[in-house]
């Protein structure tokens, strides 16, 4: 929230661990969050009580996306306030309060709406819908951008005769668009990963 307000161009560069640069890149980039976050800060809230309040935030959007989301694929509301209240509130959430981005998961049901979408009526529109909500959720979570992916990928292979044949191409086309604007808004965001990484030697072995 304060560098992003005073010094933009170097938002990874954190108060922790001075001098060294892209320490924000230690954890998790938290930038829709954080951007959720800055108003009540400004208006002179304490960090502990703009946590909480994106903490209520967070498992409340992340309930009301499925919720949206299944009501629509299947109509039926009381389907979708379940699968709603299973999403945002089950074992793994509630194990994990201290971390912000695990109850931050508004963006992955309406990515799966968007894939769903696009794979009924492939276009560039759907596409770029498919990269910006795939994209604020990565913004949310480094891990959850790789869920995010393995999620797509899954709802991918699930459907493949909506895909394969006739329709691959305009399909192809439609996520090769969703894709360049995925890497666009999440490249500058990622190079700090990558630098540190490669600097420091941050990484975790599969085991």
């Amino acid at each position: 929230g304060h560098q992003g307000m005073h010094d933009p161009l170097h938002l990874f560069d954190a108060n922790i661990f001075f001098p060294e640069h892209d320490t924000l890149a230690y954890s998790e980039p938290l930038i829709p969050q954080a951007i959720m976050g800055a108003p009540v800060r400004a208006l002179g809230a304490s960090p502990v009580l703009t946590y909480n309040l994106l903490l209520v935030l967070g498992l409340s959007l992340t309930g009301w996306s499925m919720c949206l989301v299944v009501a629509k694929w299947t109509g039926d509301w009381t389907a979708g306030l379940v699968s709603g209240a299973v999403f945002a509130f089950n074992a793994h959430v509630l194990t994990r309060i201290p971390h912000l981005q695990a109850q931050h998961v508004e963006f992955l049901p309406a990515a799966l709406y968007a894939l769903d979408l696009l794979l009924r009526s492939p276009g560039t529109r759907q596409g770029i819908r498919l990269a910006c909500w795939s994209a604020l959720q990565a913004l949310t979570s480094i891990h959850l951008l790789i869920f995010t992916l393995v999620a797509l990928l899954a709802a991918m292979l699930a459907r493949p005769r909506e895909w394969i044949g006739a329709k691959l191409v305009p399909v192809a086309k439609s996520l090769g668009a969703g894709a360049l604007v995925a890497a666009a808004v999440l490249l500058p965001f990622l190079l700090p990963y990558y630098r540190v990484n490669h600097d420091q030697g941050l990484t975790r072995s599969l085991s």
